[in-house]
């Protein structure tokens, strides 16, 4: 079905770019998307390369964070490297998302996760004089969608959001569940994502307009006229709708309805105070072709007691794991490396002992082995740039499992 979709809306560019080439006009539309395709590969490409980079920056920043004292200025200043590296990971993070060709996978998610994301993206991009501003409301109520899609249809109509502000104004996202009392008893419950602008707003004439391909209200060198048609296919194909609503000199309000498939309060009770995990200080080994981020994970594991072995490449650590295959527990693991692939360094070493458990890691996450190793449930997941204490949990976790 997630395939279906990806296929169907690519059959839907197609015939709209098929469409453009018969009309002389168009013809600066779909130059505009061709460098936007050639630019979109460029940025997906580099991606992996300043992720680890970053990773080195707000790892040791994070360790030496440990060995300051508190209060100190030393501490503050460490911090602020810390959390500009996070920003800046995150930025590329979501480049990345967007701008690569990703593994469909449908997957029921909070919602909250997908518009944080694109404020994300927003907040960083946007003038100064633009407020982004969101409000979460959907009480817990969660959707089963490809993330990237609903991530590329929602990005899609806040870009021309902003472009209708013309960098001064307020943009608003808000999630909100229709409850069974505001619809039919037969009909199934939405998620509603509101994105509303202070721009001019529209006409009715206009409206009527805005999702057929190549339409625009603005000049072709700021609009290629696809975003809002591209997001009303994604959404259709889960389901759902994309409503407008717009006034001239009030603004304009796109409602993306998408099925709820759970609803779940979120109450502070819930949450189970247990003790922290208890587990032997075992052998794990870090497979990485960075040597900085080698280093990094293997002093932040030493320090709580672990033995540790390094390996540099997908042959070296099936060496490595030969080596010492009865002693260790958990293989920290990169999946993209030179020569022997993630995948196959992976499968290799689960033969060899599959008592051994794999924290799987990565700044490129959705592809399609990638996906199905995941799938399976039997490992977990960190991705670059690594957080350290989020790295450490899932060590701890996967030692506990064995």
């Amino acid at each position: 079905m997630c395939q279906k979709t990806i296929e169907g809306t690519s059959a839907f560019i197609k015939t709209s770019l098929r469409k453009a080439l018969e009309s002389p006009e168009n013809d600066t539309q779909y130059m505009k998307l061709f460098k936007l395709a050639n630019l979109g590969s460029l940025a997906g490409g580099i991606t992996h390369t300043l992720n680890n980079i970053l990773g080195g920056i707000l790892g040791y920043a994070q360790l030496l964070k440990e060995e300051l004292e508190p209060s100190s200025d030393q501490l503050r200043q460490a911090t602020v490297i810390e959390q500009a590296a996070r920003r800046a990971s995150t930025l590329i993070s979501q480049i990345q998302f967007y701008a690569q060709n990703q593994h469909a996978c449908k997957r029921e998610v909070d919602p909250k996760t997908i518009v944080a994301d694109i404020v994300a993206i927003l907040e960083s991009a946007v003038s100064k004089d633009i407020v982004v501003t969101v409000e979460y409301a959907h009480n817990g109520g969660r959707v089963n969608v490809d993330v990237a899609a609903i991530c590329h249809a929602l990005l899609n109509i806040s870009i021309n959001s902003l472009q209708a502000m013309e960098g001064e104004g307020e943009l608003k996202l808000r999630t909100h569940l229709i409850t069974e009392a505001e619809t039919e008893p037969e009909e199934d419950q939405f998620l509603m994502i509101e994105i509303s602008d202070s721009g001019p707003g529209m006409n009715e004439s206009e409206q009527k307009e805005i999702f057929e391909p190549f339409y625009s209200t603005r000049s072709s060198q700021r609009s290629a006229g696809l975003g809002l048609p591209i997001a009303r296919y994604i959404v259709h194909e889960h389901g759902g709708r994309i409503d407008c609503h717009s006034e001239s000199d009030v603004g304009t309000t796109f409602t993306v309805f998408l099925p709820v498939t759970e609803c779940v309060s979120f109450r502070s009770d819930q949450t189970e105070q247990g003790q922290a995990p208890t587990f032997e200080k075992e052998m794990i080994m870090i497979v990485d072709d960075e040597y900085d981020l080698r280093l990094l994970a293997k002093r932040l594991l030493e320090k709580r007691g672990h033995r540790v072995v390094l390996a540099d490449s997908g042959q070296s650590a099936i060496e490595v794991f030969q080596e010492n295959a009865d002693e260790i527990s958990v293989v920290i693991l990169d999946m993209i490396m030179p020569g022997v692939d993630g995948k196959t360094v992976y499968e290799k070493l689960k033969n060899i002992r599959k008592k051994s458990r794999f924290i799987l890691t990565s700044g490129h996450p959705n592809t399609k082995s990638f996906q199905e190793i995941l799938d399976r449930g039997e490992d977990l997941f960190v991705p670059k740039p690594w957080d350290l204490p989020k790295l450490l949990e899932e060590a701890e976790k996967a030692l506990n499992k064995n």
